[in-house]
């Protein structure tokens, strides 16, 4: 076998989202993956097989011959069939993980709102949140809407305002942080990043400062394309999260409200660079970023 044919990858794709959702459309279908996924979260993730006695069994299907069309109409999507049964794929896994948390069926949660802990980064004014539907947002009574992130209903169970804001916030910069690092949040796939781009896309009630600079971030593959401040893009960086936490600051938590005190400006474009000034009291973090995104240059200040 040549080179060329022993570095041949496949490109082919399932793609067909009607029908991978009608798949999943018998509720004996989603007990077998919850069934399966229970197996393989009780072993670390390790995924050992269930025999088909067993799995029926679990199901609680008294019907053998309806139990076992079922169960081959998720075998290779969701359900891989072993030698010793059956063992959940990773889509499988995931559908499990979406079942759990809810967020494939309509919530009885919510509406919940309340004050949080700190300001809004324009106006100074104590910040609101409010969940409703799967969504959490994070609101100034002056400003209006700063920003917000689904959130699953099992999120919410037993978790007040401010956490659920967390979780919203720590997910968001996951999200960012994976797409900077040129993979697609959604489909993992590769992301097109452009820094700085021409103009933020988000438009209406969502704030945009005039002097930000923002980062685009776009999937060929699956169309997801969304903008955000440079200053976001680094929020996660070893450097950016021990500059505040050097003033009691878990950024990690409260990132999208700590850059108010920020300035970013476009220093070059061939080769494009943009600089990102992070201020907090007499302490400054001048960060200096590559048209990828990347954090190329760090310098601490002292402004007194």
């Amino acid at each position: 076998m040549s080179d060329d044919a022993e570095n041949t990858q496949s490109t082919a794709v399932n793609t067909d989202p009607v029908g991978s959702f009608e798949t999943l459309g018998h509720e004996l279908r989603l007990a077998v993956i919850k069934q399966l996924a229970a197996r393989q979260r009780a072993n670390e993730w390790e995924p050992i097989s269930m025999s088909f006695g067993d799995l029926r069994a679990a199901v609680g299907a008294d019907d053998s011959g309806q139990f076992n069309y079922h169960l081959s109409k998720l075998v290779g999507p969701y359900v891989e069939q072993t030698d010793e049964g059956y063992v959940l794929t990773p889509a499988g896994y995931e559908v499990s993980a979406a079942v759990l948390a809810g967020s494939h069926a309509e919530s009885e949660i919510g509406p919940v709102e309340g004050a949080l802990g700190y300001d809004c980064p324009l106006c100074e004014t104590r910040l609101r949140a409010h969940y409703d539907d799967g969504y959490v947002s994070v609101l100034c009574p002056e400003d209006g809407y700063l920003f917000g992130n689904t959130v699953p209903p099992a999120a919410v169970v037993g978790h007040d305002i401010e956490t659920v804001v967390i979780l919203a916030v720590q997910d968001l910069q996951r999200t960012v942080e994976t797409a900077a690092a040129g993979v697609c949040p959604e489909c993992y796939s590769n992301v097109k990043t452009t820094l700085p781009t021409e103009s933020p896309r988000l438009t209406g009630d969502t704030y945009r400062s005039e002097d930000g600079v923002y980062a685009r971030f776009e999937c060929d593959y699956c169309g997801l394309t969304f903008d955000t401040r440079a200053a976001t893009v680094i929020l996660g960086h070893p450097a950016v999260v021990s500059f505040y936490y050097d003033h009691d600051v878990d950024v990690r938590e409260r990132g999208y409200t700590e850059t108010k005190d920020t300035v970013e400006t476009v220093l070059s474009e061939d080769p494009p660079r943009t600089q990102v000034e992070l201020n907090f009291e007499d302490d400054r973090l001048v960060a200096v970023l590559d048209g990828d995104a990347r954090l190329v240059e760090a310098e601490r200040q002292t402004t007194n």
